[in-house]
């Protein structure tokens, strides 16, 4: 084998992760999303009957800060850094804190099981 051919076939660890780079970012920020989000809920619990008032601000201040990140990102290309930042920080980290699913579930346990459109 030909030290050439040994070169193409062998990579850094930082090759690995700058290849991999997008979906590590997702993943990281989600990952962190989603543990502030449990976290907020274990501080800010509500009762069945009550709205769940941490979940919606949970959810509202998540897509305040996901339309302001993606508004200044928007400002020059999508490349670098700037991908990165949007990948993790906007679709990881957004997409794990804020839940429109779980405030769903819980605004249905808060209507007692009715059918809200019937």
């Amino acid at each position: 084998m030909s030290s050439s051919s040994t070169a193409t076939t062998t990579r850094s660890p930082s090759a690995w992760v700058r290849q991999h780079q997008a979906p590590l970012a997702v993943f990281a920020g989600g990952a962190l999303g989603t543990l502030v989000r449990a976290g907020l809920a274990r501080l800010w619990p509500h009762t069945a009957g009550e709205l769940p008032t941490a979940t919606l601000a949970v959810n509202l201040v998540g897509a305040l800060a996901l339309g302001f990140l993606l508004g200044r990102l928007a400002l020059a290309p999508d490349t670098g850094w700037r991908r990165t930042l949007r990948l993790g920080l906007g679709t990881g980290f957004m997409g794990g804190l804020t839940t429109y699913s779980t405030f769903i579930v819980e605004v249905e346990h808060l209507a007692g099981g009715a059918d809200l459109l019937g």
